[in-house]
């Protein structure tokens, strides 16, 4: 069990360095800058702190015996939302902000093609649509993000298991 608490307490630390990166690069280098290429960037930073912190809520539950796990990642992030985004205290639509993150992060890695427009970043996807990529987008997400890292540190101070 120990082992498990460390690996917990390692990812949300790795979670929470990704969130503070892609604020700093979305709330400070872009302002300065004003290059689109740092919102692409802070999308990255903030992709992966959310497929993290799934990981570690899925586990969470997996070992408390609250769900049963897919082989196919896809298949568990459908778990999470439908049976445990609102044990962690996510709304309806703080679900469909991360649920666009997801895409969104997953667009901006399967395209070749991204181009700044003011304010913004287009990422070209294969099909020949295209995605915005907007700090609103970005501070959204990071507040959604936040919240979740903290009911997983209540959850793990409330819970014996972990």
């Amino acid at each position: 069990m120990q082992s498990l608490q460390k690996e917990f307490k390692f990812l949300l630390c790795e979670a929470e360095q990704q969130l503070i990166s892609a604020k700093n690069l979305s709330e400070i280098l872009y302002p300065s800058l004003n290059d689109s290429k740092i919102l692409l960037k802070a999308l990255q930073q903030i992709t992966k702190a959310e497929t993290t912190l799934i990981t570690l809520a899925l586990k969470r539950e997996y070992i408390q015996k609250r769900i049963r796990l897919a082989t196919d990642p896809q298949k568990n992030k459908e778990i999470f939302f439908k049976k445990s985004a609102k044990r962690y205290g996510l709304q309806k639509n703080q679900q469909d902000i991360l649920r666009q993150l997801l895409i969104l992060g997953e667009n901006y890695k399967k395209s070749g093609c991204t181009f700044p427009q003011k304010e913004k970043a287009i990422i070209l996807n294969d099909d020949g649509t295209f995605n915005e990529i907007t700090p609103l987008i970005i501070k959204r997400g990071l507040f959604v993000l936040q919240n979740l890292i903290k009911a997983l540190k209540t959850e793990s101070a409330n819970s014996r298991k972990l």
